[in-house]
């Protein structure tokens, strides 16, 4: 599965459980190394870099993510191959 279209179902998914989603399209504009979407979920920040099962996850993209931990959101890579265990975790997400 490319990035793009796994991009696509990891959105439509989380609008769809009521999750808002900012896809940061990499551009001039963007800080390098930002996460591919930027997420509220139940009220948690949430920062998730995608990749296929193949691609590499550059330095500066592990940099901004572990920024946002440390500044106590959750930051993840997520790949196809991790979509089923994703979304168990997902629910248990922001519950109180």
């Amino acid at each position: 599965m490319s990035e793009s279209a796994f991009q696509s179902k990891v959105i439509k998914y989380l609008e769809r459980m009521g999750g808002y989603v900012i896809n940061t399209h990499g551009g001039t504009q963007t800080k390098v190394g930002t996460p591919d979407l930027i997420v509220c979920w139940r009220g948690v920040f949430l920062a998730i870099e995608l990749k296929t099962d193949e691609g590499r996850i550059r330095p500066k993209q592990k940099e901004e993510l572990r920024k946002i931990s440390e500044a106590g959101g959750i930051a993840m890579s997520l790949r196809p191959s991790q979509w089923e265990s994703f979304k168990d975790e997902l629910q248990s997400i922001g519950e109180s």
